[in-house]
Formats: C-alpha cells, sequence, structure tokens
C-alpha cells in the first residue's frame, strides 16, 4: 500500500514533465507564432464550450456583467466593487463578469463565489496594437470605438445573448458594446462609479470638454434604456438626475462602496505597533492606498512634500503605486520615510495592513466614493480622511477612530500622539467602527436594493 502511494506521484511528475517536453518541442517545431496561433484556438473552443455549459445547466437565470477594461487582478477600486456586487447578485442569478484583459492569448475563468465567475476576453494584438497608442482619458473609448476589433469578445457576447435574462454593466462606454446584444425581455442595470460630467478631468486631468460631453451623452441615453441605475453617493445621483430632460427614467438608487468584511483580517492599533515593533520597525506605520489616477497622484505629492517632512518619526507607506511614474509625474523626490510597495497581491496587502496603526485618505478631488475607507475600517485602522476622502461615507465619522478633518497634519499628529501614550487608545473605537460597516457596508447588505430591484424587473418582464 505504501509503495502505491509513493508510486503514484512519482508517475504523475514522470508524465506532466513528459508533457512539458512534447510542448516544447512541438513550439520549436511549428514556431512560436503557429504555436501561439494553436494554442488561442485551443483555449477559445475550450472556453466557449465551458461557457456554453455552465449557462446551458444553470439552475439560476443567468446575469451577463461586461466591464470594458482589464479588472482581471481585481486590486482597483473598481474591480472591487464589481466583484462586491458580482457575489451579492450570484445569490440569485448565474452571474457570469467578462473582463477584457491583456494577460496573453488565452481565455480564463476564475470562480469568484458560488455561482459568480470572472471570465477573461483576450483583447488580441490587432485590438492592442490599433489602441495602445490612445491616452489615458481617451482610451476610455477604445473598447466602443474599436469593438469590431475584438472577435472574441463578439462571439463570446453573441453566445450569451442567447442565455442571458439580465445585464449589468460598468461604465457608459461599455453601453454601445451591450445594447447590441439585450434581448427585449432581460432586465438591465448599470452601475456607475462617478460623476460623468467631472469623471475625466478629475481622474485624467484632462481639459477636452468634447469627451466629457460624450461621456455624458452616452449616461443620458443609458439612463433612457436601463431597467435600474446605481450610483455610488446621493450627490452623483442628483447630478446625473439634473442631466436628464427626458420623462423616461430608470429605477435610479444609491449602492454605496462597500467591503468584504470577512475576508479582511481585523488588526487594532495596539496589535499593529507588536506586530511592527516584534518585526523590527521602530517608527509607526501611516499608510495610503491608492490606484493610478489624478486625485490620488495629488494625494501622495501632499504625503511627500508635507506630511512626511514633518513627521520623520514616522514611515509613510502608499500602496498599489509605482514609485516612478508617480515621482515623473508629480515632479517630486519622496523623503526617505516614504515607501511605495507598487500593486501588490492580497496576502502583501494583508501582511502591510497589519504593520499599520493609521490609514489615510487626504484627497481633494475625485468623484463617486473611495473604497479604501471602508477596506480601512474593516482592517481596523484609525482613518484620517478629508471631506472629500470621505465623501459617500460622512456618517462613519460617528466613530472617534474615524476622522475627517481640512487640517490632516494636526490630526495625524494627534492620532500619533495618543497612540504613542496610550497605544489602546483607539482599539475599542475601531473595533466599533468594524461592527457598524458589517452591517451597513458589508457587500450583501451595500448591494441587496440592486439585487431586489433587477429581480423585480426580471419577474414583471
Amino acid at each position: 500500500m505504501l509503495g502505491s502511494d509513493t508510486a503514484a506521484p512519482q508517475q504523475q511528475k514522470g508524465s506532466a514533465l513528459w508533457r512539458r517536453a512534447w510542448r516544447w518541442g512541438l513550439r520549436h517545431a511549428v514556431g512560436t507564432t503557429h504555436w501561439n496561433r494553436w494554442q488561442h484556438h485551443t483555449r477559445r473552443r475550450q472556453g466557449m464550450a465551458w461557457l456554453q455549459r455552465t449557462m446551458t445547466e444553470s439552475t439560476k437565470p443567468v446575469l451577463i456583467y461586461v466591464v470594458p477594461h482589464d479588472i482581471w487582478k481585481l486590486r482597483s477600486g473598481g474591480g472591487q466593487r464589481i466583484a462586491g456586487i458580482a457575489k451579492t447578485l450570484s445569490r440569485h442569478f448565474n452571474v457570469l463578469v467578462f473582463t477584457l484583459t491583456r494577460r496573453g492569448p488565452g481565455f480564463a475563468v476564475r470562480e469568484l463565489a458560488d455561482a459568480c465567475h470572472l471570465v477573461a476576453v483576450p483583447m488580441g494584438a490587432e485590438y492592442i496594437k490599433r489602441t495602445q497608442a490612445l491616452e489615458a482619458d481617451t482610451g476610455l473609448f477604445a473598447c466602443a470605438d474599436f469593438f469590431d476589433w475584438l472577435p472574441d469578445f463578439q462571439r463570446i457576447l453573441e453566445v450569451a445573448a442567447t442565455h442571458a435574462k439580465a445585464w449589468g454593466f460598468t461604465h457608459p462606454t461599455a453601453w454601445p458594446v451591450v445594447r447590441r446584444y439585450i434581448r427585449p425581455a432581460c432586465a438591465v442595470f448599470y452601475d456607475a462609479h462617478d460623476d460623468y460630467s467631472q469623471f475625466i478631468q478629475q481622474a485624467y486631468g484632462s481639459e477636452a470638454p468634447f469627451l466629457s460631453q460624450r461621456l455624458v451623452e452616452l449616461e443620458c441615453d443609458v439612463l433612457e434604456h436601463v431597467t435600474v441605475a446605481a450610483y455610488c453617493t446621493e450627490s452623483d445621483l442628483a447630478a446625473a438626475q439634473s442631466r436628464l430632460a427626458r420623462d423616461k427614467k430608470p429605477h435610479m438608487l444609491v449602492v454605496p462602496n462597500g467591503v468584504d468584511v470577512a475576508a479582511c483580517q481585523q488588526v487594532l492599533p495596539s496589535q499593529a505597533r507588536q506586530n511592527r515593533i516584534s518585526a523590527g520597525i521602530d517608527r509607526p506605520l501611516v499608510l495610503f492606498i491608492g490606484a493610478h489616477h489624478k486625485p490620488n497622484y495629488e494625494a501622495v505629492a501632499f504625503i511627500s512634500r508635507e506630511l512626511a517632512p514633518a513627521f520623520p518619526h514616522a514611515i509613510f507607506v502608499i500602496m498599489g503605486m509605482n514609485w516612478a511614474a508617480v515621482c515623473q509625474r508629480e515632479q517630486l523626490t519622496p523623503p526617505p520615510n516614504v515607501v511605495f510597495t507598487s500593486p501588490v497581491p492580497e496576502t502583501i496587502k494583508e501582511a502591510v495592513m497589519a504593520l499599520a496603526e493609521v490609514a489615510i485618505a487626504p484627497m481633494t478631488s475625485g468623484t463617486g466614493s473611495s473604497l479604501k475607507v471602508p477596506d480601512y475600517i474593516a482592517h481596523g485602522k484609525v482613518v484620517i480622511s478629508t471631506a472629500i476622502g470621505l465623501r459617500g461615507f460622512a456618517e462613519l465619522t460617528s466613530y472617534p477612530s474615524v476622522r475627517m478633518t481640512d487640517d490632516v497634519p494636526a490630526a495625524l499628529a494627534d492620532v500619533l500622539a495618543k497612540l504613542e501614550q496610550d497605544p489602546h487608545a483607539f482599539d475599542q473605537d475601531a473595533q466599533a467602527a468594524r461592527a457598524g460597516i458589517a452591517k451597513t457596508l458589508e457587500w450583501s447588505a451595500a448591494a441587496q436594493p440592486l439585487v431586489e430591484a433587477v429581480r423585480q424587473a426580471i419577474g414583471n418582464s
């Protein structure tokens, strides 16, 4: 018995080595170009077979969620929101989130939850070639403007359209694509992450009014046709309503940015202090998390030019942004107590979170709302933020561990002094804040009104 148990892994290892050697030989025999083309066709065929089988055998209504850009790694705030809403929808639907990706030639599937899958659809070399010279702001329209060069995406949406009972999408630029495939009886929801009249300027600093006008016109058309529209904040919803001259309006509601509380390890400030001291770090860690958008660039410039020099006894960790990109854009040289991690996997993020007592959101511009705030709170951090950083979350300032201020340096000085005097000073408040958002901003609670609106729309169709 022992002999057979040990022989099986050896046989499997030998078989795997043989397959690798066979693939290596075949690749060199046919050439890299033909090999990659064969791999692409194989994966596409397998992916389409999986997709057909999944939808045909589904016991729940199929909901297709279209994302016109790459969220495969789910590291951006937008990607996290899409995943959170999709997982909540999957309680009642079989949710397939289609995202365009650059990740090589292959079709790939990632399970987010039971009846919820993220499906990577490769952009393809020709699409990448035609769009790679676009600036970030004009690149927003790439999927709509260059859709004819996305044959894999077209084929997958064609197949999905025969099974879908409901559709969702995240950006006005997805609408010209999605509307091609929606059948009359389908429910359709639109999830707006920002106020798109301000988005181009706020996110990219672009002064191209025709781009903003194009986004606004697309969104107005969206709101004339979809069943449900969700916004991150009341102000963003009101801004969209103010632009609607038509009588026909969808059901419009607010779905605040939420968080998967269970996936966030709670490390209270006193515990974080113990962790970092055990790791040999004798200075408090102040954390900022952000993706590469204008409000976050501005925040990092403020941290580097004002906060870090004023607090040499603290270490400021910038997570999710590349040092070179920030320094080039903002023309700055960060002081030695500013550390950049670049984008990191969840395991690294959790490790850094476990060392930081304080997290900040010192943004001075932006639309929508910031997912970093509930993320910070779910991890047990003391949060210091500007009013813009806390847009959509002002009620959380009822917890003393969440501070909204126009004077971030003064608030940080006060918090660090209190933590130095009493490491447990904010533990109870931070714990209460986490428990509070678990009731209101856990995705299963935050997204439930959207789920019910889509279910009702299907029932009425």
